[in-house]
């Protein structure tokens, strides 16, 4: 849900990861470890910059529900809704599976 259309890439992934190792002291091998998970770009809702879209899974839903993007402003502010070679009608169906 976290992939947006950059000046650079067409499906770039605005997720983080942060994983804590832990280590036993005794031995040095490690014993276990977690995953945090964010979002890189929380601005990105509210802010586009120019060529940009927004996330993909708000155009695909105007579009699979009939709506046009350009219609709301928050899909609108990088002046770009549409993303080459993308079909967000169709992306939606296969996201509500």
């Amino acid at each position: 849900f976290a992939n947006a259309t950059t000046v650079r890439n067409n499906n770039s992934s605005r997720f983080g990861k942060f994983v804590r190792v832990y280590v036993d002291p005794l031995s040095g091998c490690v014993a276990s470890a977690t995953v945090d998970h964010y979002l890189l770009e929380k601005v990105r809702v509210v802010d586009q910059n120019e060529g940009e879209r927004n996330f993909h899974v708000f155009y695909q839903q105007t579009w699979g529900r009939g709506q046009n993007p350009k219609r709301w402003r928050l899909l609108t502010r990088g002046a770009k809704t549409d993303a080459q070679g993308v079909d967000d009608a169709a992306d939606w169906d296969a996201t509500k599976l």
